[in-house]
Order: structure tokens, then C-alpha cells, then sequence
């Protein structure tokens, strides 16, 4: 499977997208790697983390070559076992990046990040219309509120007969989103150099009983560090409720 991330526009959540879709396929035990296609180089840092490195991350600078395009190719089509995660980031080859993309016979899911600002919306549309391929394309529907607001907050994306707004686009019709809710959760795990699946593992494995027993032994004795665990500890607990809650609404995708 090749889990393609793309949006003509910039800021609306591109690498969180790739970084969610790594962390249910690490939970799942599926050898993946992720691509980010970036001009300007700037690769993601993940120090601390446990499920991306450089083994299985890789940045590519396209500088408007074709022939780098065509070495994205070569590296998918000769390791069919891995599933690749595709981060179109600060590229303005989406188009040609696509265009290949689409020739390469795996089995292929496009996501297209969405903010709730109707001109981001816009662009995931024009980004919609370069895929042209609605059976496999899933709009992301970043930081909503909560799940229950989840067509208020997005509402030139759905459409709201009350207010005569409709949805600005036809690729919508097809109902095929996603959705991440906002959370201090994942500018916690940036905090720690993590994904939010890094940072959940703490509180999945470990009940507050066991955390502070643990966390006491490994102060040795210094309550400032001691603290800093529980807190740290705590920040675990509400990324673990935030990533089942993702894991869920990408259930459709990433089974």
C-alpha cells in the first residue's frame, strides 16, 4: 500500500498526516517507510522516537529534476513488501509527483489534508482534481473540536442548507474524510521529539500505580525529576486517548 499525503497549500497538516498514518501502521507491526518530498531539505527529526529513524525515513530534495521523481519510483517498485507513506511537503512538483505516482501499480490511498478556512478548502479541491481518483481519495479534516461539531467546524466542506452555504466542491459528494482532532498532544510529543504513538506507549503500558513506582526509583531521590516523569506521564495519558481516537476515524483506511 502506498499512503500518499498531498496539498497544493502549505500549513494544513501535511507531515502530522504522515506521522499519524506511521504511527497506526507501527502499532499494527507493518514495515513502512516514509518519503518526504521537501525543496528546502528540511527533513523531520524524530530523535526519540521508536517507529521512524533514518532506516526508514528518507527526505528528497526534487529541485525540479525529473530524475528524482523517477528515484522515488525505482525505490518503491523494488521493495514490494514495505508500505510507503509519501509526505508531498514543500514541493512545487505536486502535479509531477503525482503524475508518477499514479503510474505505479500498488495499491494506492491519496489523503489530502483540510483546514476549516474555506480557500484551504479550495486548494484541497484543485489538489483533488490533479488525483482524479475519487474511489481512493480521503480528505483529512484537521483540528477539529470535537467529533459531535465535526460539520459545524468544517462547514464550507460539508455544506449547511440552514445557512445556504454549499460544499465547494463536487469531489466532496463522495464522502470519503478523515478526521484528527485538535490536541496538545501532539505538540507535547513534538516537545519530546516523538510521534504521538511514541508518546502514548507510556501510559499504555503502564497503570499510575506502576508509573509512580517506576518514576520514583528512576528520580533516585530527585523530586524535580520525579515531577517532571509525572508529568510527562501524564501528557502520555491524554495522547493515548487522542490516538485511539484517530486510530478509529482512520479505521476506514488503515484497517
Amino acid at each position: 500500500m502506498i499512503y500518499v499525503i498531498a496539498n497544493n497549500k502549505g500549513g494544513v497538516g501535511k507531515s502530522l498526516t504522515a506521522t499519524i498514518v506511521a504511527s497506526i501502521l507501527a502499532e499494527s507491526n507493518q514495515n513502512f517507510k516514509m518519503i518526504e518530498i521537501d525543496d528546502h531539505n528540511q527533513s523531520l527529526q524524530f530523535k526519540n522516537s521508536e517507529i521512524l529513524n533514518e532506516n526508514n525515513m528518507q527526505t528528497v530534495k526534487l529541485d525540479a529534476k525529473d530524475e528524482q521523481i523517477e528515484k522515488i519510483f525505482f525505490e518503491i517498485m523494488s521493495d514490494p513488501e514495505l508500505d510507503y507513506i509519501i509526505d508531498i511537503g514543500g514541493s512545487h512538483n505536486t502535479d509531477s509527483v503525482l503524475s508518477i505516482l499514479k503510474e505505479v501499480e500498488f495499491e494506492k490511498k491519496f489523503i489530502i489534508p483540510v483546514g476549516r478556512v474555506k480557500k484551504y478548502i479550495k486548494n484541497a479541491d484543485d489538489t483533488a482534481g490533479l488525483i482524479d481518483d475519487c474511489e481512493n481519495t480521503f480528505f483529512l479534516l484537521n483540528q477539529y473540536s470535537k467529533i459531535e461539531n465535526l460539520q459545524d467546524d468544517f462547514i464550507y466542506f460539508f455544506g449547511n442548507t440552514d445557512f445556504g452555504i454549499k460544499t465547494v466542491s463536487e469531489y466532496f459528494d463522495e464522502g470519503k474524510y478523515l478526521a484528527v482532532p485538535f490536541s496538545n498532544a501532539f505538540q507535547f510529543a513534538e516537545d519530546e521529539e516523538q510521534t504521538i504513538y511514541d508518546l502514548s506507549q507510556i501510559a499504555k503500558k503502564l497503570d499510575p500505580t506502576q508509573a509512580r513506582k517506576i518514576f520514583f526509583e528512576q528520580a533516585a531521590g530527585d523530586q524535580k525529576e520525579y515531577l517532571n516523569l509525572m508529568s510527562i506521564y501524564q501528557q502520555s495519558k491524554i495522547a493515548l486517548s487522542v490516538f485511539e481516537e484517530i486510530k478509529q476515524n482512520f479505521s476506514k483506511i488503515i484497517g
